[in-house]
C-alpha cells in the first residue's frame, strides 16, 4: 500500500530563481505525486468511494518520462478531482510540457485538499456492529 508525502504546494518565483530543490520537477515530484495519487486512490476505495489507476512511483534519477507518462498522471489528478470535490480546488494542467512552478503548486494542492476529504470523511465515520440481541434489543430498535 502507497504512503502519504506532504505535498508541496507553496512554490514560487523566487525558489525557481534561488533553484530550490522544491522548484524542480524532478523524479522526487513524480515519486510523490504518483505515491500520494495511489495513497488516496486505497483510501477512498475502503471509504466506499471507489478510484483505480496506474501509477508509478519507484522513478529515479536516470529515468526519462514521456507524453503517456505525463497524461495519466494528469489524468489520475482529474479523476481524483472529479471524485472528491472540494471547494476553490485548482484547474488540472493541460500538459506538463514546460510546466510552471504554480501548476505544479496546483497538481498538489488538490491531492492535498482530496486528502483532507478523505482523512475528514474516515475520522467521522461511525462504525456499527449489529448482532442478533435479545428481545429487549429489537423493542429498542422498534421505537426508533
Amino acid at each position: 500500500m502507497a504512503s502519504w508525502t506532504t505535498p508541496i504546494f507553496d512554490r514560487t518565483q523566487t525558489d525557481v530563481d534561488n533553484k530550490e530543490d522544491k522548484a524542480y520537477h524532478d523524479y522526487d515530484f513524480f515519486n510523490r505525486v504518483e505515491e500520494n495519487s495511489e495513497y488516496i486512490a486505497d483510501e477512498a476505495t475502503t471509504l466506499g468511494y471507489p478510484l483505480s489507476y496506474t501509477t508509478k512511483y519507484d522513478w529515479d534519477n536516470d529515468d526519462e518520462y514521456d507524453i503517456a507518462d505525463t497524461e495519466r498522471i494528469l489524468d489520475n489528478i482529474q479523476d481524483i478531482k472529479d471524485a472528491i470535490p472540494t471547494l476553490a480546488t485548482p484547474t488540472v494542467p493541460s500538459d506538463m510540457v514546460d510546466m510552471s512552478y504554480s501548476e505544479a503548486n496546483d497538481i498538489e494542492e488538490i491531492e492535498s485538499k482530496a486528502y483532507n476529504i478523505i482523512q475528514g470523511i474516515s475520522e467521522n465515520t461511525l462504525y456499527t456492529v449489529m448482532s442478533g440481541g435479545t428481545d429487549r434489543t429489537r423493542q429498542l430498535l422498534q421505537r426508533g
